[in-house]
């Protein structure tokens, strides 16, 4: 528990970011390479699964790739080796180049979203996407052919476009697009645009939804600004920065829709207030990561709520939050 007159200090923050991420990687399955949700490390009762492996891989990557280069190259193998493809033994139908919770699960924007940012991540970090071109296409293939009729994108089809997957499947293809041999005309034509305009002709006073066109909530709004702040859509970004600052509770966190988890909505509410350069010294940045690091469970990581069960993933969006901040501290520091 940070002291409440404290001022946060950069330089525990960052310490916090290196005894995790090393803690984090330590957990990797040593006999496939991926990573389960499920904290101790994963033993013989826990598969490794595509989601989290695909987060775990892509932090790796962002935070020191060099420092976990053979654990990066593991999980992006598993990657590559659970893809719905010929090569992995799929055939006909089932051969749809995307990716599933886990191996035999069906295609899903989750899962090939997540898996295509850990492949793009690496193919910048090492300045060449060998030998994972062809799966790279083939997934942004898939991304590409599984929008929803409104342009943006569901877990699976036939369900309402939703925030977290509308956000993931169009920053992965925009990122893709821009690597040797992987453009395609289609995304910054047809995909990209529909898909901003969807979520932009949906903006309300409260924000998005986590189903884009249900009622407000933070989550909903948190991922859709950081879209919208991604490609550049200042204007209706603001929207989502107002409304967020709007709705922070007392304790300086979120409230999520009913049965969502409230440290997704405070790190994702958080990274998208730095995205939308938010001061990190604001009160209201500095309210919500102390209660961020309040959370944080030293040797664990963090739960999805407050005396929750810590997860792998809400882990990762915590991570990803905190790099935001440093960064955000180094960029005020450098004026």
């Amino acid at each position: 528990m940070i002291e409440p007159n404290k001022p946060l200090d950069p330089n525990e923050i960052q310490q916090i970011i290196v005894d995790i991420t090393d803690l984090v990687a330590s957990w990797q399955n040593p006999h496939d390479g991926g990573w389960s949700i499920p904290q101790p490390p994963p033993d013989a009762y826990y598969t490794s699964n595509v989601w989290t492996t695909a987060q775990i891989t892509h932090w790796l990557l962002h935070h020191n790739a060099e420092r976990y280069q053979e654990r990066i190259r593991r999980g992006l193998y598993f990657l590559a080796q659970t893809q719905r493809i010929e090569d992995n033994g799929y055939r006909n139908e089932a051969s749809d180049g995307g990716w599933g919770w886990y191996k035999d699960r069906v295609s899903e924007s989750t899962g090939t979203a997540t898996a295509m940012l850990a492949f793009v991540e690496y193919a910048k970090r090492f300045q060449t996407s060998e030998p994972f071109t062809k799966n790279m296409r083939w997934g942004r293939d898939w991304l590409i052919y599984h929008g929803n009729p409104d342009g943006g994108f569901s877990l699976l089809a036939n369900r309402p476009s939703a925030a977290f997957n509308t956000c993931w499947s169009c920053i992965a293809l925009s990122e893709c697009v821009l690597i040797p041999g992987l453009e395609d005309y289609l995304v910054n034509a047809a995909v990209l645009p529909i898909a901003v305009a969807f979520v932009e002709s949906k903006a309300t006073t409260t924000g998005w939804g986590y189903a884009i066109e249900q009622a407000s909530d933070a989550i909903g709004t948190a991922y859709c600004t950081y879209l919208l702040l991604y490609m550049g859509r200042t204007a209706t970004a603001t929207i989502g920065l107002k409304a967020l600052r709007n709705s922070q509770l007392d304790d300086g966190s979120w409230e999520p829709a009913p049965t969502l988890p409230n440290l997704e909505a405070t790190t994702w509410a958080t990274t998208a207030l730095l995205k939308g350069k938010i001061s990190p010294k604001a009160a209201w940045v500095e309210s919500a990561m102390r209660y961020i690091l309040d959370h944080y469970i030293p040797g664990l990581g963090w739960p999805e709520r407050s005396n929750g069960r810590v997860q792998l993933w809400t882990t990762y969006f915590a991570y990803m939050t905190l790099a935001a901040y440093m960064e955000a501290i180094r960029s005020q520091s450098s004026l």
